[in-house]
């Protein structure tokens, strides 16, 4: 079933809100001393892995954030499949989105979702009519 669009917004905002930086670990500069009592060495290496786990975190976090995109585009779409109906295929809401997405996104989230309201309406009267013509011819 799909979600309505108010958790559809409240999902993304949640993505949105979700960083991508690091707690309690930050990228430090390769001539940083951790510990002035260690040798040199120790100090860069300790710089090499600090570095390496801030990089894996911060690769760690954005796929997250990504999967967490990725899920909300799928809820998208299904939305779109079950506001229009007559069994549109998944490929025809991702072009009804993306003519949306395009349409509105320079003006922001509640542009998309007129933009989107728009044309599902036109596509759900083209798809009405198309089907009320095909039963009428048979």
């Amino acid at each position: 079933m799909a979600k309505d669009w108010c958790e559809i917004q409240s999902d993304f905002d949640h993505m949105q809100s979700m960083s991508c930086v690091p707690i309690g670990l930050r990228k430090v500069p390769e001539n940083h001393v951790f510990d002035e009592n260690k040798s040199v060495k120790w100090n860069r290496d300790k710089v090499a892995e600090n570095n390496l786990a801030y990089k894996k975190e911060v690769a760690r976090l954005h796929t997250l954030k990504n999967k967490a995109r990725d899920s909300i585009y799928e809820d998208i779409y299904l939305y779109i499949q079950d506001e229009v109906g007559h069994v549109i295929n998944r490929d025809c809401a991702i072009k009804i989105w993306e003519y949306a997405y395009k349409k509105g996104h320079s003006y922001g989230a509640y542009q998309i979702k007129h933009e989107l309201d728009e044309v599902m309406t036109l596509i759900e009267d083209i798809l009405r009519i198309t089907t009320k013509q095909e039963v009428n011819e048979q």
